[in-house]
């Protein structure tokens, strides 16, 4: 997916978002026909290599999309149904596995068919081209390439920062929890329950958060989830019994499982529609990044701190994010946003 966002945007900027999105779906559906037909482990990684590259571009494509055509009177309640859809992916997509029941190819055949399937309504969707920036005809020059990124970093840094912590709290717990719930000596289905309650207490609060971002403000939203994200994150490292750590974690996923989509809808409102298909790469970038720091991350400090650390590490990245964020927003102040709702 990294690799992806080094040309994403200029590929959307030249053949359009509908294009880039369809050809990713496309690319997807093909890798995953082919993994049955190939047994070799180097065979298998240059498909996941390609299929990661594929789903970059639908990532990319599709919020930067919906973001070009999103209502600012609506804009966090449209991006939270962004985040409600990908979440319930997320939570549907691993019964596919249950197809093997039915054969090795089946559920290969499975995704591709939903890739492909996926495609079909998005054809009768709006097509967007972004505009070119003032700098276009020489992209290709490294230099003027990253002659805006400073500027987006002045203008946007906390929407542009939180999806860092967002793919480190998701990536950090995916591969942490099993290893502190061994420490606890709990078994491996309660941690299971804490998960599936973190994924249901982020689908019920999408909506809610987002009209209550487009009330009263992103930034305020962002930073009072973030806060209380962090504060039930701690409470729940301490918890004695499974039934109070799923239950304090499925309420940390109710504040902070929102976080992602609320970042995108309050970076629209911070950067001119003609760079955010630039700034959303960053955002791409910086989530990316964050899925993969959260392994070693997480595991490293559990090795030296203990297992709670897992969760202060997490909850740390939250409360730095809240305090930068406030700081930033009180020097922003006066400043008018180059786009509306700024808080």
């Amino acid at each position: 997916m990294l690799f992806s966002m080094l040309f994403m945007e200029r590929v959307a900027r030249r053949i359009g978002f509908r294009m880039t999105v369809c050809a990713g779906l496309g690319a997807a559906a093909l890798s995953a026909l082919l993994f049955p037909t190939f047994q070799e482990a180097s065979v298998w990684l240059v498909l996941r290599f390609v299929l990661g590259t594929a789903l970059g571009a639908v990532h990319y494509g599709t919020q930067t999309w919906l973001g070009l055509l999103a209502d600012p009177a609506r804009r966090g309640r449209q991006m939270a149904l962004y985040g409600f859809s990908t979440g319930v992916g997320f939570a549907v997509g691993p019964l596919g596995v249950n197809t093997l029941l039915w054969g090795e190819p089946v559920p290969f055949l499975f995704a591709a068919g939903v890739l492909l399937a996926a495609g079909v309504p998005i054809l009768r969707i709006q097509d967007v081209r972004p505009d070119p920036l003032p700098h276009e005809p020489s992209l290709m020059s490294g230099r003027t390439r990253l002659c805006g990124v400073p500027g987006l970093y002045r203008s946007a840094l906390p929407a542009l920062a939180l999806p860092f912590a967002f793919g480190f709290m998701e990536s950090a717990f995916n591969a942490g929890l099993p290893l502190y719930a061994a420490s606890r000596g709990w078994s491996l289905s309660g941690v299971s329950l804490a998960l599936s309650l973190f994924v249901i207490g982020s689908l019920i609060f999408q909506m809610p958060l987002g009209w209550w971002s487009d009330r009263f403000g992103r930034g305020k939203t962002l930073i009072v989830c973030s806060a209380v994200g962090a504060a039930l994150l701690i409470t729940t490292a301490y918890a004695s019994s499974t039934a109070g750590f799923s239950l304090g974690f499925g309420l940390a996923g109710a504040a902070a499982g929102s976080l992602f989509s609320l970042s995108l809808a309050y970076l629209q409102d911070l950067v001119d529609g003609r760079e955010l298909p630039r700034a959303n790469r960053l955002a791409v970038i910086h989530f990316g990044a964050g899925m993969v720091a959260g392994p070693m991350g997480g595991t490293f400090v559990m090795s030296i701190f203990g297992p709670d650390a897992l969760f202060w590490i997490v909850a740390g990245l939250f409360l730095l994010y809240t305090g930068g964020t406030t700081l930033w927003s009180r020097r922003h102040r006066n400043k008018k946003p180059a786009r509306q709702h700024q808080s």
